[in-house]
């Protein structure tokens, strides 16, 4: 049975860069992994098989990351955890883009940077108390990061350094309403709707109806 490397990490990370940089999509990242219905067919499905899930939102999520976890361990998956991490000011300036971009004024932005911290140390503290966690810095990565990504991933190291400038997400938008409640439905949702529905929240015409492009979040 293979081992699976398990990617989890705050918000502005750089999660969304790796997983592109090794499947060229960002089609399957974030899938919510339920805590009660439907954990069978979400195992199946997405993660039965597979050697590697970059699911950063499972250190924000305790009951998913431990109903995740009880079925791993249940059918005897080996598994290695990477959590990414990056520098304070640098995830602080890109957080502060990026809740504004959902809508958040300047003080609910702030509040909600808080706690997001809060929020990954106390997970963080709480799984690191059950399984090793290793970090890595995807964001302007040092020698040990490239070659921690390589051996979890199994691509090799020139692919990640050759793709140090690329951006996942072109667009620069700001929401027109705050959308951090739809964020949270649809992708409770997702991993049980078609594949051709998994990625609806990249359609044009939406995006225009929700957004503003002026605004950078990297």
């Amino acid at each position: 049975m293979n081992k699976i490397a398990i990617f989890i990490g705050p918000k502005k990370t750089g999660t969304s860069w790796l997983y592109n940089v090794v499947f060229n999509n960002t089609k399957h990242k974030e899938i919510r992994y339920p805590s009660k219905i439907g954990r069978s067919y979400v195992y199946n499905k997405y993660v039965s098989g597979q050697s590697l899930l970059v699911w950063p939102y499972l250190i924000h999520d305790r009951e998913s990351l431990d109903s995740l976890l009880e079925d791993l361990n249940a059918r005897g998956q080996d598994f290695d955890l990477y959590m990414s991490i990056r520098n304070e000011q640098s995830w602080l300036a890109s957080m502060k883009k990026f809740t504004k971009k959902y809508g958040a004024s300047d003080k609910d932005s702030e509040v909600e940077i808080q706690k997001e911290a809060q929020l990954v140390l106390k997970n963080l503290a709480y799984l690191e108390s059950c399984h090793p966690v290793h970090k890595i810095q995807i964001i302007h990565p040092e020698d040990h990061d490239l070659d921690a990504m390589a051996s979890a991933t199994g691509i090799e190291r020139e692919r990640f350094s050759a793709a140090a400038d690329k951006r996942v997400y072109e667009s620069v938008e700001s929401s027109r309403i705050s959308s951090s409640a739809i964020v949270e439905v649809f992708f409770r949702i997702k991993p049980f709707l078609p594949d051709s529905m998994q990625t609806i929240t990249r359609n044009k015409l939406l995006r225009k109806l929700f957004f503003n492009s002026d605004v950078s979040t990297r």
